[in-house]
């Protein structure tokens, strides 16, 4: 049966059907402190996170990314988005609710439309009015359907408390109509997402107001008359996405984990995303993953890393004499202990390894890692190790994915 490799971050506890939604951390501190907290509960596929409502566990790892993951192999799941995004209309449900009841007044039951069926995510969520209070409706769609057409023209006299996340058509409207256009965004914090109220004027500046203090009445969600923290839309959603913010920000401050973890965070989000800051620059985003690459690979003019990122669990720490430029690798690591490298520094190390001891024992131990790599390593990195253990006369060992040619 084929393995489940798809990056998941989103699930729901409880059971299938649950409204009550978690996602998992990338980074493995985090992750572990995650699965620490929801120790006992059970993580599920969520129904209405556009899965299967099957049972996911928790994956917590070294020098991979943490996610969740299907109990069975052979998963049929058709969810097609599991980024951290994905969960939001479960999570700005919950933190409504949990407003009202500070307010004193009634929850409401959710009203989620979407293509879940098919493996899709929400469309929009709607709080039904209650009390003589209007009704909350959160917009997550990117752009004006013919569906969204329709019921803003039935809307459009007594219009709800309308949430718009990123539709700028649809704010344009509603700022020329009402005068302003209520926005919501989603956070994180405290392994948390939270929920941000923003008001956008006619001008496009809008002003981001803790959703907590925004109180409801007769006429709509009411924001707090202090300033707030002012931010100027971008008309057609050119803004940058916060995993891009965060990999620029890592590259200009040379800081290598940061670019370690916005970078798999940039990917994840390349993958699973619908939002239209990622899907409309993809070509951009590959350039700025590549640059990060190229900053891991090479620092600083091809000045080596800081030697001693790996040590042997049975030798210590190595004797600290910088390997290979941009390597990351240090002279003298034994190939066993380069499973406690990162993926990048252990084809490095074990490239090096390789070719400044080409003894017959090296190169069975480093055959040894590069079949467990199979699995995970790129056609090119395995190329190059190949080309680097390969004697006159042998010939390559399949390449990840293909098969032996017979004859």
């Amino acid at each position: 049966m084929p393995l489940d490799h798809r990056l998941v971050q989103t699930a729901v506890l409880g059971a299938s059907r649950s409204h009550e939604p978690v996602y998992i951390p990338m980074e493995r501190g985090a992750a572990l402190e995650f699965r620490r907290r929801h120790e006992g509960r059970t993580f599920w596929c969520g129904v209405y996170l556009g899965g299967c409502g099957g049972r996911l566990a928790p994956r917590v790892y070294r020098d991979k990314v943490s996610h969740f993951a299907h109990h069975a192999n052979g998963n049929a799941c058709t969810r097609r988005h599991g980024g951290i995004e994905s969960a939001d209309h479960l999570y700005a449900s919950r933190q409504v609710n949990q407003w009202l009841t500070g307010q004193g007044m009634a929850t409401r039951e959710p009203h989620f439309s979407g293509d879940f069926e098919s493996g899709g995510t929400c469309d929009r969520l709607v709080l039904p009015a209650t009390d003589g209070q209007p009704s909350l409706l959160f917009e997550f769609t990117t752009e004006v359907t013919e569906e969204l057409e329709r019921l803003y023209s039935h809307l459009r006299g007594g219009a709800p408390a309308w949430l718009v996340k990123q539709n700028p058509e649809l704010v344009r409207r509603l700022t020329r109509d009402h005068g302003r256009a209520l926005r919501f965004r989603m956070g994180t914090a405290d392994l948390k997402r939270v929920l941000e109220v923003g008001v956008t004027a006619p001008d496009g500046q809008t002003r981001w107001f803790p959703f907590e203090a925004c109180t409801l009445t007769s006429k709509g969600i009411t924001v707090p008359k202090g300033r707030g923290s002012l931010a100027r839309d971008t008309p057609k959603g050119d803004g940058r996405h916060p995993a891009v913010a965060d990999l620029e920000s890592a590259l200009e401050l040379d800081d290598e984990e940061g670019i370690r973890v916005a970078g798999r965070r940039l990917r994840s989000e390349i993958m699973s995303s619908s939002d239209p800051r990622i899907t409309r620059k993809l070509s951009a985003l590959q350039s700025l993953l590549s640059r990060a690459t190229e900053k891991l690979r090479v620092r600083d003019g091809g000045v080596p890393r800081k030697a001693g990122q790996g040590s042997s669990p049975r030798r210590g720490k190595p004797e600290e004499r910088p390997g290979p430029p941009g390597s990351g690798a240090v002279a003298g690591v034994h190939p066993t202990s380069m499973y406690r490298l990162p993926y990048k520094e252990r084809v490095d190390a074990l490239l090096y390894c390789v070719r400044t001891d080409p003894s017959k024992d090296r190169r069975r131990e480093a055959r040894q890692i590069l079949r467990r790599m199979q699995k995970v390593a790129t056609r090119s990195d395995w190329q190059k190790i190949q080309d680097a253990l390969r004697k006159p006369n042998q010939k390559l060992a399949p390449r990840p994915g293909t098969k032996r040619k017979r004859g």
